[in-house]
């Protein structure tokens, strides 16, 4: 018989925390948050039109920069009027006032700190890329980005927000390349900070009717500095059961309670366990009473945590 898996998409790690009456927001807008990682196959079909490949001067495009825990993120915002922009595009370069490239090493981030959006291989009318800038920068301001567009073409886009700050950190200054997106998509990528973090998933021993309930995750550090999980991580969970016959028809996921005003700090050396929404799910697919059922939790940047239950 075939494997069945459930799998569902929560916003943020903190859902269930209680944030202070003054705190301010860290993840104003979804595209300063990191997407949560694919746990489940899926495909996206292109766009359900002709339009052409958009030129140069067919894009509208704007950037913008916000101070973060590890330096700053930043959004490239592209929009073709009535043409596809290929997803493919990377950003190449931040510029100065007078054009010139900034002596910045320009990077993409490792696969598993990415997280998923469907959208590689095809094209669009508006896509949005993530990127963060770490270290000291001390140089000239960034008032570009230079993004190429395949084919030898590059765009020039306006950059507003400014870059990190100016300090006696000795760490050589990089642009990292997150995940990219449709507009109001996660595009941010994890810090390489969180791989000082593992996961441990938290289920009941037993489940009575079709709702997961009791689920929280422990996030254990360590490295002797806090981790701060900044920007906003979602989160991903799969339940799954050897004794389906089928895989169900639909949509692989959904999206779970929303993004908390305040961050997770993961203390140095230390623990922080954090309450998870419940979940549902649609109990007759997943066998009778008394299977064995594995839920997996995971975020972005950090190996998945997976725990077995039991239908009663």
């Amino acid at each position: 018989m075939r494997r069945l898996a459930l799998l569902l998409l929560g916003c943020s790690l903190g859902a269930a925390t209680v944030a202070p009456a003054n705190a301010s927001p860290v993840s104003p807008n979804l595209q300063w948050e990191v997407p949560a990682p694919a746990l489940l196959p899926f495909s996206v079909g292109h766009p359900a039109t002709n339009w052409p490949k958009c030129h140069v001067s067919d894009i509208h495009a704007r950037a913008h920069t916000l101070k973060s825990t590890y330096g700053v993120l930043g959004v490239v915002r592209l929009r073709g009027h009535r043409c596809l922009i290929r997803v493919t595009a990377p950003i190449a370069a931040l510029l100065d006032a007078n054009r010139h490239a900034l002596p910045l090493a320009i990077r993409t981030a490792a696969a598993k700190n990415r997280g998923d959006n469907p959208r590689g291989g095809g094209a669009t009318s508006a896509i949005s890329w993530g990127f963060a800038w770490s270290g000291s920068w001390c140089g000239a301001p960034a008032v570009y980005v230079r993004v190429g567009l395949g084919g030898g073409r590059h765009l020039r886009v306006p950059l507003a927000g400014g870059g990190p700050t100016c300090t006696n950190d000795k760490s050589s200054p990089a642009v990292v390349r997150g995940s990219y997106g449709a507009p109001g998509e996660a595009v941010q990528a994890a810090p390489s900070q969180w791989s000082s973090l593992s996961a441990q998933l938290h289920v009941e021993p037993a489940v009575a009717g079709s709702t997961l309930r009791g689920l929280s995750v422990t996030l254990a550090n360590g490295a002797p500095e806090a981790i701060s999980l900044d920007p906003c991580p979602h989160y991903a969970i799969k339940i799954g059961s050897t004794h389906a016959a089928a895989i169900p028809d639909g949509s692989p996921g959904k999206t779970l309670g929303g993004c908390p005003g305040t961050e997770t700090v993961v203390p140095g050396y230390g623990s922080t366990t954090i309450q998870l929404d419940p979940v549902g799910f649609n109990r007759k697919d997943f066998g009778p009473a008394g299977t064995n059922v594995t839920v997996t939790f995971a975020i972005a940047g950090l190996a998945p945590s997976a725990v077995q239950t039991r239908l009663s």
